[in-house]
């Protein structure tokens, strides 16, 4: 019988449809050869709110494709009555992707705000723990000192990816965003120009719909810094929030794209 490494836990036409994209995956693998990178990008699982089989469809990419690095885009938690609920939910998704390459970032759900009551949030400490720190020895990822962001770096490709903070905080008010932005500037400006750099954050656009999305305060920020830089490639941004599939790549000189993923909380 199958195991859950072969994918045993997913339906039957489920691993026949993935097996019809790996041929997909490998030939674009093949296509870009030494001069390109992969990875798989889930975001909004909203746990419980879905089958949660998301964990096992990532290894069976892994283990049937080329692809070494998965990235989380936020809202891994739905609304849980209390922490000791969110964090069985959230360890259970820490031990289902230890052995995968997972870089994680915190959504505006990723404190348990759903629940709307402060007593049940997740401190930044909880999350650092769960989310973070499995990758904080990655010799590849450079932290901005214990903070809730920090960026890839991918020598052989001259790439860095920067995977930003657009959580809620325990506290009132928007996080400190324009902190983000700068530290991101600062390290950027010392690339030279065969260098590229990728973003990804949770919330890039709020609301709206998928031919009229509404840009958000930070979606504004990263595009506003992204579009002056000038001294090296600009590869995308990349978020997630909104539960619906949009891409805009003719407004900006890179392309910005959401996806909905794992979320069974359609709006």
């Amino acid at each position: 019988s199958r195991t859950v490494m072969d994918g045993g836990y997913l339906p039957d036409y489920w691993i026949n449809y993935l097996y019809s994209k790996r041929d997909t995956i490998d030939s674009l693998d093949d296509t870009i050869g030494a001069h390109g990178f992969n990875f798989a990008f889930i975001t909004d699982e909203h746990w419980p709110a879905n089958y949660q089989k998301s964990p096992e469809i990532m290894r069976w990419l892994k283990d049937h494709t080329l692809i070494n690095r998965f990235v989380s885009g936020g809202d891994l938690l739905n609304e849980h009555s209390t922490i000791d609920e969110a964090m069985r939910y959230m360890r259970n998704w820490r031990d289902d992707v230890r052995y995968l390459k997972m870089r994680q970032i915190r959504g505006n759900h990723g404190i348990n705000t759903m629940q709307s009551d402060p007593s049940v949030y997740l401190n930044d400490g909880i999350v650092y723990a769960n989310l973070y720190r499995p990758v904080e020895c990655d010799s590849d990822i450079v932290m901005d000192d214990g903070a809730l962001y920090f960026y890839e770096k991918i020598e052989s490709q001259k790439v860095m990816i920067f995977h930003l903070d657009t959580g809620d905080l325990v506290t009132s008010g928007l996080i400190n965003f324009d902190a983000q932005i700068s530290w991101m500037s600062s390290i950027v400006s010392t690339l030279s120009s065969d260098w590229s750099i990728l973003v990804i954050q949770h919330v890039v656009y709020d609301g709206g719909t998928e031919l009229s999305p509404n840009m958000s305060t930070y979606g504004t920020k990263t595009i506003n810094y992204l579009s002056s830089v000038s001294n090296c490639n600009v590869i995308g941004l990349i978020g997630g929030h909104t539960h619906y599939d949009y891409s805009d790549d003719s407004s900006y000189s890179f392309p910005v794209i959401l996806t909905a993923c794992d979320s069974g909380a359609q709006r």
